[in-house]
């Protein structure tokens, strides 16, 4: 897994948070840099199958600290297994738990958590 995982801060137009979600892309699956319009079509698939069984959910990019990085996903609302679903379905090396604004980066290799802190702490 990316160490530049740990470092992520995130940006969204919500302001208050559900107490507990999980934050999902489908960019770069595996890891590897995609071309904008591919991560932008895995993207908008992600959106169909969240709204499919109408999840709560909630558009949040995720980006490196200066900002140069950025991911289009969303925050989802429900079962964590079902997050955990989405992401291993889109390739993705981790996600994002937030449960009382602490944030835990998920290993979806080992479902290995790293506790992060405070999750609007990490909001711009």
């Amino acid at each position: 897994m990316n160490p530049a995982y740990k470092e992520t801060v995130f940006e969204s137009e919500l302001r208050l948070f559900p107490d507990a979600f999980a934050i999902i892309t489908a960019h770069n699956p595996e890891g590897l840099n995609c071309p904008p319009a591919v991560n932008e079509s895995l993207n908008r698939d992600l959106l169909r199958e969240i709204r499919a069984p109408a999840f709560d959910s909630f558009e949040i990019t995720g980006m490196s600290p200066d900002g140069v990085h950025r991911e289009a996903g969303f925050g989802i609302v429900g079962p964590f297994e079902a997050a955990v679903q989405l992401g291993r379905k889109y390739e993705q090396e981790a996600i994002f738990r937030i449960e009382q604004d602490q944030l835990s980066l998920i290993d979806l290799k080992d479902l290995k958590a790293y506790s992060l802190g405070s999750f609007k702490a990490r909001c711009t």
